[in-house]
């Protein structure tokens, strides 16, 4: 009455109780006034209420698998994560870039800082990439490290033997060489 219509079209099914919750819980989650967390929560519960895939609720919400597959992610942040997320008009991909970090304080720390200084997503996630890379040369050189350590072991180990090894260690810019001399049988004699 209020839109001035006599009659409005409408689509007539019928449905047992669980498929009519099914439906109705399709149209929640495609409300627009949903954030994306509680998208996310919805999609999950109709998976995991009524038995479905990742990809039949794909298909009931007209949503390509991948991307169901992305919003449930998000799931992995905390409360208070999200909340952060949330309160600075932060997108799903500031939520799903800060994923990479597995390290919950540490992601919290990345989050309050990106959060503090109105990071974009690039930014964010150009952030967390070199973060992820520095990590990778500690570890490398941690394993360098530990390698060095057996050389010079190796060595001492030779010299409490009796062996007379002499080493010598030459620093190159993209290696370490090393060179050890033990001397021969016939210099030993």
């Amino acid at each position: 009455k209020l839109a001035g219509l006599r009659s409005v079209p409408c689509i007539l099914i019928n449905a047992t109780e669980e498929r009519s919750q099914v439906i109705a819980l399709i149209e929640n989650i495609q409300r627009c006034d949903l954030n994306f967390f509680e998208e996310a929560e919805a999609i999950s519960q109709l998976i995991t209420k009524y038995g479905m895939t990742q990809e039949s609720a794909a298909i009931r919400l007209g949503l390509a698998q991948s991307t169901v597959a992305n919003k449930l992610r998000i799931l992995k942040l905390n409360a208070e994560e999200r909340k952060i997320i949330l309160d600075n008009n932060m997108s799903e991909r500031h939520a799903r870039a800060l994923l990479k970090i597995t390290d919950n304080d540490r992601r919290l720390a990345v989050l309050n800082k990106a959060a503090e200084s109105g990071w974009t997503v690039d930014t964010l996630e150009k952030y967390i990439a070199k973060l992820l890379k520095d990590d990778e040369k500690r570890a490398s050189y941690h394993k360098r490290a530990a390698m060095l350590k057996d050389v010079n072991k190796a060595i001492d180990v030779m010299r409490m033997a009796g062996v007379n090894a002499d080493a010598k260690r030459i620093d190159h810019e993209d290696y370490i060489e090393y060179i050890i001399k033990i001397p021969s049988e016939k210099q030993a004699e």
